[in-house]
């Protein structure tokens, strides 16, 4: 697992909080996932699945993230979009916004 908090706090997200919930013999959490219009064009990565922290502005999803060492991106995020290996998400694109 990467050292840089945001990356962190996702993997925690993603993988810790699950594992725990099983542990503890709870049932998987019902995601709340919106659907948004991307604000703006967005580029991912060519070689691996993103998860690009935004927040939303009305029925719009504002990327937030600035760095995996930036802290304070995750501060005002709201949740998440799973952007897949070369992946282009045009501005007004629809996506699935995961709720924190």
């Amino acid at each position: 697992m990467a050292g840089n908090p945001t990356t962190c706090l996702m993997a925690a997200y993603l993988f810790l909080a699950p594992a725990l919930r099983k542990l503890g013999r709870l049932p998987p959490p019902d995601p709340r996932v919106v659907t948004a219009q991307m604000a703006e064009r967005i580029v991912g990565s060519k070689e691996r699945t993103q998860f690009l922290t935004v927040r939303l502005e009305g029925d719009k999803a504002v990327a937030v993230f600035k760095e995996s060492s930036a802290i304070t991106s995750m501060s005002r995020a709201e949740g998440y979009v799973v952007l897949p290996e070369n992946t282009i998400v045009e501005k007004g694109a629809k996506v699935e916004v995961v709720l924190f």
